[in-house]
């Protein structure tokens, strides 16, 4: 439905979106991440550099960073060459106002100017947004250190941290958990290489792969902006503990922990290293099948990633579905309708809708407040129910709105924890989910589970397009884990049909909750499957010697 509104930049869709604006945005989702950082005394911009071929001539200038004025430089995530464009207009700008004020342009001021222009190419016929994110970083006396970010549509804010490009929602969820207010500019870089290296695709993060810079105030009161050299990067990423100097390099004599042993050894990372060259030593020997092995073994050691279902998994409905519809109902003046005949008119029509529409109309293009208003508005027809247009109206929207918050969910206690410790472990987490996109934008944050903290990376039928039980949603899962071996994965859900029998089908683990006590878990039992009451019993199983059998 959406081609019908995207040929345009000035055509808006019936739910009030610009979709050219929308792909403008989409295109910086494949750039590079980039991080700002606003520290008491200074601003830290960090990028990711995506090296598409090892025989491109490394370029001498950046590739994320530029300086605009004295006071104030860019990080960029999107199209290079509609940035260079914009960088060139802001630049001309700034030295314009030096010239006429003989001053420099306020911070804010040089922004909004920018941002006007990137406004007027989502305003008129025969031009496109252009394809590109900042983050301003700059200084000035009215407002001292600012960082500001600016997307396609001209819209821009300040923050105290952010990020745009690759990634940048689970870049912006450890941001929110781990920064602070007192934050100083050494702090900051630690805090954005962290962040980076947690978030980028890359497996390991070195100097060659990114770029940083600093706006700040020398003692003589002159703002400078500086490129770290990718020496002084170099150490620095040994310093956070994020590059292992001992395994980049085998010389520890300018370790920056102290020479020879240094105690980077014993950090977390080289543990996974020597655990990873143990594994392929032992595998040479097939170790694992030997009767010597001495080791208490488990599932664990063998994975690298676990990928979990959402709803009776890690979440469950509060209440019943007749309780929202028929608080929408009430809200509107209308009798409460029937629980059951309500559930029953439910169940068909979403059965009907998912057959015609599959993946809440992706195939289709059919935006999701439609897929949903379409289902609702049958539910009703069933059960017997017949509003008007205008009655109707209301009584979807509330219902939409309220299965778009956390309102009709519960988390279960030992989630949270769960997630937490499988990341702890060195592993990624994944969710995998028959579910659509206010799942991972809304619902799973408003729980407390969020990207970068609790899990890692999702696959949502709505968005994908796919669902289960058809073993491609695993296969996508797999792509997104960093193309893992299936064997070392483990899925954990509540559905033989859906879970359990697909992910082991492609060769993954698989693992079974019967969090409610359901009559086929013996069932499943005898078809071989682990099945466990909860979270807390699927963390002893995992790390016990009988997962590895």
């Amino acid at each position: 439905m959406s081609r019908r509104y995207d040929s345009r930049t000035t055509i808006f869709s019936p739910e009030g979106r610009l979709y050219q604006v929308e792909y403008a945005m989409e295109a910086i989702g494949n750039a590079g991440t980039a991080i700002g950082i606003l520290s008491k005394d200074g601003v830290v911009l960090v990028g990711e550099k995506k090296v598409t071929s090892k025989l491109l001539q490394t370029s001498t200038s950046t590739e994320k960073m530029y300086k605009i004025d004295d006071h104030v430089a860019c990080a960029v995530a999107g199209i290079m060459s509609d940035a260079n464009i914009l960088i060139n207009t802001a630049r001309v700008q700034a030295q314009r106002y030096t010239f006429s004020y003989q001053e420099p342009m306020p911070v804010e001021q040089l922004v909004q100017s920018l941002c006007d222009t990137k406004q007027g190419y989502t305003q008129f016929g025969g031009l496109r947004p252009f394809g590109v994110s900042f983050l301003f970083a700059g200084w000035d006396k009215n407002y001292g250190f600012q960082l500001y970010m600016s997307d396609p549509s001209g819209n821009y804010g300040g923050w105290k941290a952010a990020a745009i490009g690759a990634n940048n929602q689970a870049a912006q969820s450890m941001l929110k958990q781990d920064y602070k207010d007192d934050i100083t500019r050494e702090e900051a870089v630690e805090l954005a290489l962290k962040v980076l290296s947690k978030t980028m695709d890359s497996t390991s993060l070195t100097s060659d792969k990114l770029e940083l810079a600093e706006v700040f105030v020398l003692p003589s009161g002159k703002v400078k902006y500086q490129v770290v050299s990718p020496d002084a990067l170099s150490k620095l990423l040994v310093k956070s503990g994020i590059l292992l100097h001992v395994l980049a390099s085998g010389d520890c004599s300018n370790c920056v922990r102290g020479p020879l042993i240094c105690d980077t050894i014993w950090s977390f990372h080289l543990s996974i290293y020597w655990k990873h060259l143990i594994r392929q030593f032992l595998n040479i020997f097939n170790f694992w099948d030997s009767p010597y092995n001495i080791f208490i073994m488990s599932l664990l050691s063998k994975l690298r990633c676990i990928t979990v279902d959402v709803t009776g998994t890690l979440i469950a409905y509060k209440g019943e579905l007749g309780d929202y519809y028929c608080m929408a109902a009430k809200s509107v003046g209308q009798p409460c309708p029937d629980y059951k005949r309500m559930h029953e008119g439910f169940k068909l029509a979403y059965k009907e809708m998912a057959s015609n529409y599959p993946c809440f109309g992706h195939a289709a293009k059919m935006p999701n407040i439609i897929w949903w208003k379409t289902c609702v508005r049958d539910s009703f027809i069933r059960a017997g129910y017949h509003y008007d247009e205008e009655t109707f109206e209301k009584v979807f929207r509330r219902i939409y709105a309220s299965f778009g918050s956390a309102a009709p969910y519960s988390i279960f206690p030992d989630s949270q924890p769960f997630l937490r410790w499988v990341r702890e472990q060195g592993l990624k987490v994944g969710l995998v989910s028959n579910a659509e996109y206010r799942y991972q934008d809304v619902i799973l944050p408003a729980l407390g589970l969020n990207q970068g903290s609790e899990w890692d990376f999702g696959v949502f039928s709505g968005i994908e397009g796919v669902e289960k039980p058809d073993p491609r949603i695993y296969e996508i899962a797999l792509k997104r884990a960093g193309n893992i071996k299936r064997e070392e994965v483990l899925h954990i859900g509540d559905s033989m049909r859906k879970d359990y029998v697909p992910a082991t089908s492609i060769g993954m683990h698989g693992l079974l909750l019967d969090r409610f006590k359901t009559s086929d878990a013996e069932e499943w039992r005898k078809s071989g499957a682990v099945v466990l009451p909860d979270l807390e019993a699927a963390k002893e199983w995992i790390t016990s010697e009988k997962s590895a059998r």
